[in-house]
């Protein structure tokens, strides 16, 4: 089994920065832009995950009490949500962001779709993400592998950005596709 990753501080390269976008820098590029796992550590390092994180008490209620170093894929997207209201960056998606400010790890299409469930710990989806990074790197050339994932892909303050039709057309555009098992239930099938 591989160690756990350093902290995200110690990691990142810090190129994100929060600013003003403008719209049409980003329109309708959002559904295939594929994010390394640099871009998302950068992000998520910029909007302090998890530490300044906390449920709300509405998804207390839903998911349970809040558990440091426990956090899920809900937990994110409502703390990314969060965040981008905060900046008055609500039209955006972080993958918009990432890409108008032209993030080395953003391409216009990325090289795999990720499939996976919110309900997931962010750091067992964190490590997933790796993992597949370092597999799909045996399958191509040249920089790190993007992956469309829905937290960044997705515009997350906008109801309706995203149905499973659209989800169809943008697997079939990418051409690949990772699925995240969850490890709990059999840990061989992540790899």
């Amino acid at each position: 089994r591989e160690s756990a990753p350093p902290p995200l501080s110690r990691r990142c390269c810090g190129q994100f920065r929060w600013q003003w976008v403008e719209a049409s820098t980003v329109e309708n590029v959002h559904r295939h832009l594929g994010v390394s796992l640099r871009a998302i550590e950068d992000f998520l390092f910029a909007i302090e995950w998890p530490s300044r994180y906390k449920r709300s008490e509405t998804d207390c209620s839903r998911n349970g009490p809040h558990v440091d170093g426990e956090e899920t894929g809900y937990d994110l997207a409502a703390h990314i949500r969060s965040s981008l209201k905060e900046k008055e960056l609500a039209d955006f998606s972080v993958a918009e962001l990432l890409w108008a400010q032209e993030h080395p790890g953003v391409r216009r299409c990325a090289d795999a779709f990720v499939s996976h469930a919110q309900i997931q710990p962010v750091t067992m989806f964190l490590e997933a993400i790796g993992r597949a990074q370092r597999n799909v790197r045996y399958c191509w050339w040249g920089d790190p592998p993007t992956f469309f994932v829905d937290y960044f892909g997705v515009r997350q303050c906008k109801s309706g950005d995203w149905s499973p039709k659209e989800v169809s057309f943008a697997i079939a555009q990418i051409g690949h596709l990772v699925l995240m098992l969850d490890p709990r239930v059999d840990e061989s099938h992540n790899d």
